[in-house]
């Protein structure tokens, strides 16, 4: 096994681990637009937008921008998510930056509800793995594709480093962008009656914010505006004449999600007659997630790891090089 990658396109941003497993790994995070060509705005001066240019079914894509670049391209937020052309785009554009004519190895995730529908697990592994061609005659081969319960990648990060992670009772919970996932894991292996998917996501706190916001200054400044301020660590948001503190915004927003997630997750745990050793929280969503998981699950250490971002890939690629 040679040169391994793991990405997880979310609906968020996209995160790729990625790198020779002898030499060492890069990481990145990616804003997730992508979309035809054509829907890409002309810039006013002479620098150029930083893009992906690839090829999903003889269209030229952009991809990797920011999504509030595209005009009237439609987002696609939905379940069938992976089954879309911007998905492929994400991933063609993932492999592009590899730069390489071979891939050993991809491991990637899916929401918990949909991995353990076979059909839907299948139908990705298939897409992802074989030749490529994302540009005129630029041809990728991967291999080998993993595909995992997304979660999965944040408990190999975290294990990664603790060794009795093996022999814990974890539970991981994933707050993401349209959905929030959780696995319950016991001696290295997930329990699959105590673990579930949530459809209620950062987006619908982001979604509430902006409709604040827009009710108190008279502005409405979108969910991407709003997302924008978050990815690049902005605490303020342009309303009008406005900057705006959003974090008080947000906190009150996420905790207000985090409280209905916390009922789907503990009803989920219900047929447990042990309680988990630890609830590590990764994911984009998790600094709004675990104060509130603390009070949930009181007496029960809540963790998150460096970079929560980057958790599920940083896991995934750990999870490959040993596959």
């Amino acid at each position: 096994m040679g040169y391994v990658m793991g990405i997880d396109i979310g609906y968020g941003s996209m995160k790729v681990v990625d790198g020779e497993i002898a030499i060492g790994r890069r990481e990145m995070v990616l804003p997730v637009g992508a979309a035809p060509a054509t829907h890409l705005g002309v810039r006013v001066g002479a620098k150029a937008y930083d893009v992906v240019r690839v090829l999903v079914n003889g269209t030229e894509y952009v991809a990797t921008v920011q999504p509030e670049r595209l005009g009237r391209w439609k987002r696609v937020v939905h379940a069938d998510y992976p089954s879309s052309d911007s998905y492929r785009a994400l991933y063609y554009a993932a492999l592009s930056l590899a730069g390489r004519e071979t891939i050993d190895r991809v491991v990637t995730g899916l929401p918990t509800s949909q991995w353990l529908v076979a059909e839907i697990r299948n139908r990705l592994q298939e897409m992802m793995i074989g030749v490529h061609e994302i540009r005129d005659g630029v041809l990728v081969e991967v291999k080998d594709v993993i595909v995992v319960p997304q979660p999965v990648g944040g408990f190999v990060d975290y294990s990664t480093n603790n060794e009795s992670a093996h022999q814990m009772r974890i539970l991981v919970v994933d707050p993401g962008f349209y959905s929030t996932d959780w696995i319950l894991i016991q001696d290295v292996e997930i329990d699959v009656s105590s673990s579930g998917t949530s459809t209620l996501g950062m987006s619908f706190a982001l979604e509430g914010v902006a409709k604040e916001i827009a009710a108190e200054y008279g502005i409405d400044i979108g969910r991407e505006r709003l997302e924008h301020a978050l990815r690049i660590g902005s605490s303020t948001v342009r309303a009008g004449q406005h900057q705006v503190e959003h974090y008080p915004y947000m906190a009150r927003a996420a905790q207000c999600i985090a409280e209905q997630v916390a009922v789907e997750i503990q009803s989920s745990l219900r047929a447990m007659t042990v309680s988990p050793d630890i609830v590590l929280v990764v994911g984009g969503g998790a600094r709004w997630y675990a104060d509130h998981l603390s009070t949930v699950f009181g007496g029960i250490d809540v963790v998150t790891p460096p970079n929560t971002v980057l958790a599920n890939a940083r896991g995934f690629w750990d999870l490959g090089k040993e596959a």
